[in-house]
């Protein structure tokens, strides 16, 4: 046999493509791994190392790699509150949906665009950017309507009127639009209801437990916002719809495979937090004492099973609602204890809520911390720790992120500045404590937030009055 130079070349190149496969295959496993251990952020580097060490022959995996690392990227965006790897889950998932049709089949596609919509969702939240929840929106109602069109996408379908929804719920929270929550309540009902008509031939149980539980969930969080909206009776009556809807997400979210294993982890502390937040506006609505202090003790109670190094941003905002659960008992109980009982649990919660990674969970966080310590505060060094903390975390909302919460903390601001003024006797400090409470009337109107107006109003009329006796 005659061993020609392109003959060793072939050989070689043989060789060579074998022990990328391999190579790519090993990097395919420990990414799998690390994703298991939650480590998603390893994963995804590890599926995007075996996508580019794939050699020629295989090049057909590489879009199914991209989309595993975009995936992991996207774990780690809602586990750990990651603002990066949200934006490179996008980035990724971008790339991918702009695949042609030979590329990637119809249902791999939209289940892409689902996933880009619920990257932009993620960078909404915790960038607290509207116009990312808008992008969300489009997106998802474009997959919506091609869903409508493809055989056999129920779930895909019910996944992205679910996500929809809420986007509408944030738009509605944050904007303070009553009717894009209203809107938001009639999509999670309106597919929770598709879900119930499908027989369970045609979707697995798991499958269902996991989107009724998802609907459930996002149904709860839509009905609170509503009920603390609502006035009377009405907003008691959808707060109590809220507690119920949100008892059956946890319940779906604690099947597992024996009694001591939580299915959905994440999911299961989203949906008690949920809860929680639901409890406490009844409580709050109804002046039920017993209330919150369950919801005190169930917020412990999430604190024991849901540790800061597994779920972290879960933990953090299960202590930020304990902090408000203990809020609250200080206002109806006149305790002070019980605001510096809040005041560490806010602390303790802002160690996880980062202002550069989590901006609005870190701002109106800071801010009812803000609030506690002007309760406790006994002396003008400790308004002045108290008007600092208010006026970083007014600086980090505004009326577009958030209104309602913003223009609490500028009322609240206002009135430490004018507590330090009087204290002080210092006519230029009560010009601006009346400048911020006008300005958090303003911010109040345009939200259509009219109780919280007149109390901005209320406290304008005081700062003039502290003015005048001050000439």
């Amino acid at each position: 046999m005659i061993v020609t130079e392109s003959l060793v070349d072939a050989l070689r190149q043989s060789d060579e493509s074998a022990d990328r496969a391999l190579e790519a295959r090993w990097l395919e496993l420990a990414g799998e791994i690390c994703r298991a251990d939650f480590r998603y952020r390893s994963a995804a580097e590890r599926f995007a190392r075996a996508a580019e060490r794939l050699p020629d022959p295989e090049r057909a995996r590489r879009p199914a790699l991209r989309w595993r690392e975009a995936r992991a990227w996207l774990d780690s965006a809602w586990e750990f509150g990651d603002v990066d790897a949200a934006e490179r889950a996008r980035e990724r998932l971008q790339v991918l949906a702009a695949y042609d049709g030979r590329q990637l089949p119809t249902r791999d596609r939209l289940r892409i665009e689902l996933e880009l919509g619920e990257a932009y969702l993620r960078l909404a939240r915790l960038r607290g950017e509207p116009p990312a929840l808008e992008e969300a929106r489009v997106i998802l109602a474009h997959v919506v309507e091609n869903a409508k069109q493809a055989q056999g996408e129920t779930l895909l379908k019910i996944d992205a009127e679910a996500y929809l929804g809420l986007a509408l719920h944030w738009l509605g929270e944050w904007t303070a639009d009553a009717g894009a929550s209203r809107n938001a309540v009639a999509k999670f009902k309106a597919a929770r209801d598709t879900l119930a008509t499908f027989s369970s031939d045609a979707i697995e149980h798991a499958s269902r437990r996991r989107v009724r539980s998802t609907l459930n969930h996002q149904l709860g969080l839509a009905l609170t916002r509503l009920g603390e909206r609502e006035d009377g009776d009405a907003g008691v009556a959808l707060l109590d719809e809220a507690i119920t809807t949100l008892d059956c997400a946890i319940a779906d979210r604690e099947e597992g495979d024996d009694d001591d294993e939580i299915r959905d982890h994440r999911g299961w502390a989203e949906s008690r937090n949920a809860r929680l937040v639901a409890v406490m506006s009844k409580a709050e609505r109804v002046g039920d004492t017993g209330l919150l202090w369950q919801a005190s003790a169930e917020a412990e109670e999430v604190l024991k099973h849901r540790p800061r190094k597994r779920v972290p941003l879960q933990w953090a905002a299960t202590e930020a609602n304990r902090g408000n659960a203990l809020a609250a008992l200080a206002r109806q109980t006149g305790k002070r204890q019980r605001w510096r009982d809040a005041v560490a649990a806010y602390r303790a919660a802002l160690e996880c809520f980062e202002r550069d990674k989590t901006p609005f969970d870190w701002a109106t966080t800071s801010g009812n911390l803000g609030i506690a310590l002007l309760h406790i505060a006994k002396n003008a060094g400790n308004l002045v720790d108290a008007e600092r903390i208010l006026a970083e975390a007014s600086a980090v909302l505004s009326t577009e992120r958030a209104p309602i919460q913003y223009g609490i903390i500028l009322n609240t601001l206002g009135g430490c500045r004018a507590m330090l003024a009087d204290t002080r006797g210092d006519r230029a400090a009560m010009e601006d404590a009346r400048a911020t409470f006008e300005q958090a009337a303003a911010t109040f109107s345009a939200a259509g937030a009219d109780t919280y107006r007149r109390q901005a109003e209320a406290n304008i009329e005081e700062a003039g009055q502290s003015l005048a006796a001050m000439a």
